[in-house]
């Protein structure tokens, strides 16, 4: 959820209607029903409606200048998408003047590869990002711009990611992870 301009605009994975990721801008920062909303589809699913299964997540949705950012992955959305089970990572850019949808993949896995996790997205300046995500032990990031383009080339490091959302502290990329009651801090400088 963001506020730009003084209304409320968010982002939602539906099953149903509508069968798809959604940005949802509304009318006015305190309403809070769909009434009035301004829908954009922005990743849609095949299949029957209310089918839980979507074969994606959404892990990011930042707002720079010129667009609204959305971050996440997903199997192939084809007629077979519920029997997929490779994830990639995308990002999707919605205009804010026009509207229009920029959708491109970040990594390319076939499928039966490795999945990549539900990537997090760090806003570093109003048009300066760092997507993450991870693949078994490693965490993989890139530069994105206020358009949602890959600035310079995908970096790795040995780690994992957690639902703790990273943040910039100390000029740091810093997040931390749960696992086995032992507390693990990460950092990118």
């Amino acid at each position: 959820v963001h506020v730009v301009d003084g209304k409320i605009v968010t982002v939602d994975h539906g099953d149903a209607y509508p069968r798809s990721i959604v940005l949802l801008k509304y009318p006015g920062n305190t309403s809070v029903s769909g009434y009035g909303c301004s829908p954009t589809n922005v990743l849609a699913f095949p299949g029957t409606p209310g089918e839980n299964v979507t074969g994606a997540t959404v892990g990011a949705f930042e707002v720079s200048s010129s667009s609204y950012l959305i971050a996440g992955n997903s199997v192939k959305q084809d007629e077979n998408n519920l029997s997929h089970k490779t994830r990639n990572v995308f990002v999707a850019s919605v205009d804010r003047s026009s509207g229009a949808v920029s959708f491109r993949f970040v990594t390319s896995h076939a499928e039966g590869e490795v999945s990549a996790s539900t990537p997090h997205m760090v806003k570093l300046s109003t048009d300066r990002y760092l997507l993450l995500w991870s693949e078994g032990e490693t965490v993989f990031y890139v530069a994105l711009d206020g358009k949602g383009n890959q600035q310079g080339s995908i970096r790795s490091m040995s780690g994992s990611l957690s639902d703790c959302v990273p943040v910039v502290a100390n000029g740091k990329i810093t997040w931390l992870v749960w696992e086995k009651e032992t507390i693990t801090f990460y950092d990118i400088s």
